[in-house]
């Protein structure tokens, strides 16, 4: 199965994939198909490792757009919730950049649909949590709110705020980007990969899972992507992954989430958003 992407503190924007079978006694297939299922999508028939019909999905490419010598050009970098109908939740470190391959970052925004036929919807302000900060090499409140020109049209994915997550809990994760076959995948940043990973430690600012090299893992590229938990009163978002400690996203990986529960991210993100999905 493909893992999902991440950046690194304060590093690259692309995620890498380096799933293998299911972990805790579920097989990948098994396990994306629980994660897709929660959000109303189905499974892909390939290898059952994408969810299907991602153009209904809250799960969202974050993109920019750089000055290229061909002209202005979008490309895929991060990953994204939709919170309301036309704003998304991401990781502020995708915005840290002001070029990307030597080409100055003049726009971002997101992208729907298949190469050769994209959509590019571009964001009308970006606002970053003002408790943003570094401490302990780790990044503290790694979360942006990004406002769209446009409604895509899909349902919002609601932030979980009835309950907490838990450690041993399922923890499903999403993201667009880079598989196992490597850079030239038809596969990069168009599939939405999904998969669940088990919660190992929550404290009050960060959510904490470990990669053993079973499973999912996430990894360049699914950064801003979220951590759901459902408690039984459906799915909600609890985290969005901000940095990882291995740069090839192997065995022993441990991928820091922002807890969105936090109280200065929660008073933020109410405040600017009037009309944030909650559950």
């Amino acid at each position: 199965m493909k893992q999902i992407f991440k950046i690194f503190f304060l590093a690259c924007f692309l995620f890498q994939s380096c799933g293998g079978s299911g972990s805790d006694g579920d097989s990948a297939s098994d396990r994306t198909a629980e994660a897709c299922g929660i959000l109303g999508l189905p499974t892909k028939v390939i290898n059952g490792q994408a969810c299907g019909n991602p153009a209904i999905s809250p799960i969202v490419r974050v993109g920019v757009v750089i000055d290229h010598t061909l002209g202005a050009l979008a490309i895929p970098v991060c990953t994204g919730s939709l919170i309301t109908g036309d704003d998304v939740l991401t990781a502020a470190h995708c915005f840290f950049q002001s070029e990307v391959d030597g080409f100055p970052i003049i726009g971002y925004g997101i992208l729907l649909g298949a190469p050769g036929n994209v959509d590019f919807i571009e964001a009308q302000d970006i606002e970053i949590d003002p408790g943003l900060h570094q401490g302990n090499e780790r990044l503290f409140n790694d979360t942006a709110i990004m406002r769209l020109a446009r409604n895509p049209g899909a349902s919002p994915l609601p932030v979980l705020l009835s309950s907490e997550p838990t450690v041993d809990q399922a923890g499903f994760v999403y993201g667009y980007g880079i598989t196992e076959t490597g850079v030239d995948s038809q596969a990069d940043f168009v599939d939405l990969e999904a998969g669940a990973m088990t919660i190992r430690n929550v404290t009050p600012n960060h959510i904490f899972v470990a990669f053993n090299g079973d499973g999912v893992n996430v990894c360049f590229g699914d950064s801003g992507g979220p951590i759901v938990v459902d408690n039984g009163n459906g799915p909600g978002i609890v985290g969005v992954v901000s940095q990882g400690t291995d740069l090839g996203c192997r065995s022993g990986d441990v991928t820091t989430f922002t807890n969105v529960q936090q109280t200065g991210t929660m008073t933020w993100l109410t405040s600017e958003v009037s009309d944030l999905a909650v559950r």
